[in-house]
């Protein structure tokens, strides 16, 4: 081809009549983007392995390693960072509210980053090391985390870290359809966290709960002490007498929110990956987490969402909503526990 043709090029005019949208779509893009535009980070915090100034960090383990069910796990951090860029306009959205129906946002009160994810390659002898030293550099520099997983081992390698910095046992509350009370002894898998945890004195199972159990639950002594509530107890039952009593049992105790995703009915999270039905709905499981405000929670995660068997990504969009609520309560302790 040959001769320059620019000279003739007529001139894009934006019509009177549009300007307004084009200010109105350049200024949400700039301000509050929309879930479509822009970077993925987790809640559209900005990407860094700098914790200075920070408040809260979200970090990834993409692990599916410890996994015997459905694996899948190891694309849950990814997903769920896709996802959780719909309930993050609503935190940009106004200045003096927070998303639904929190009465603020934590991304507007406190400086909450993306610390990306662990490395640890498909050697699952590197996987507890790798976490729990990205964990502990956390911790190191006071900032507390939400953890996306991956495997609910998660939980182990996490309180852990928690647990050496703290000084004393955790209180922790599991979302959860099945017990994970394996009595195993030498392996990290996604079914003994609570064993392994109490039996390292990492956390106070007389000071704990779980929610949503609804798969055989063991007759060990050790185990006694915890509160169960049942699928059917929060399906069917008073849900704010429950969270009365979850919240009378953990008291002021530094507390741990454990979200397997498998505890939500299957109609709401089929990305998961041993499905159990006759659990509470997405709704149920917001209402008891808002109800929680006034606790002392000190950190969190959102566990085994595998987004090869999630239909239409409802179960990543459930998980970054139960993220939300995490980091708003772990906000909320901050100015009441934490100044």
């Amino acid at each position: 081809m040959s001769g320059n043709h620019t000279s003739g090029r007529p001139e894009i005019k934006i019509p009177e009549a549009d300007e307004g949208a084009i200010s109105l779509v350049t200024g949400l893009v700039v301000n509050d983007p929309m879930p479509t535009l822009g970077d993925m980070t987790a809640f559209r915090s900005e990407r860094t392995d700098d914790y200075d100034g920070a408040d809260f960090a979200i970090m990834g383990v993409p692990d599916d390693l410890t996994q015997t069910m459905r694996t899948g796990q190891r694309g849950g951090p990814r997903a769920f960072r896709e996802a959780s860029l719909w309930p993050a306009k609503w935190l940009w959205a106004f200045d003096h509210t927070g998303p639904w129906p929190w009465e603020w946002s934590f991304a507007r009160r406190h400086k909450v980053i993306d610390a990306g994810d662990v490395s640890f390659g498909p050697f699952d002898e590197l996987l507890i090391t790798q976490t729990q030293t990205r964990v502990r550099e956390m911790l190191d520099a006071g900032v507390f985390g939400l953890f996306v997983g991956g495997a609910h081992s998660l939980p182990i390698m996490i309180i852990r870290e928690y647990f050496y910095k703290l000084g004393q046992p955790l209180s922790v509350i599991q979302f959860d359809a099945h017990p994970d009370a394996f009595e195993i002894d030498d392996l990290v898998t996604h079914g003994n966290a609570m064993y392994l945890l109490n039996k390292e004195g990492a956390i106070d199972l007389e000071r704990s709960v779980s929610i949503g159990i609804r798969t055989p639950i063991p007759n060990y002594e050790w185990y006694s002490p915890l509160r169960k509530f049942t699928g059917w107890e929060v399906v069917y039952g008073d849900l704010d007498a429950l969270v009365a009593e979850v919240k009378n049992i953990v008291g002021d105790n530094p507390t741990y929110i454990t979200f397997d995703l498998d505890c939500l009915d299957p109609a709401y999270a089929s990305g998961v990956a041993d499905l159990v039905p006759g659990g509470p709905s997405a709704a149920d499981a917001r209402r008891i987490l808002y109800g929680l405000k006034g606790l002392n929670v000190v950190g969190g995660d959102v566990c085994e969402l595998s987004p090869l068997y999630d239909h239409d990504g409802v179960t990543a969009f459930n998980a970054a909503y139960m993220g939300m609520d995490i980091l708003q309560l772990m906000s909320h302790a901050k100015d009441e526990y934490w100044s």
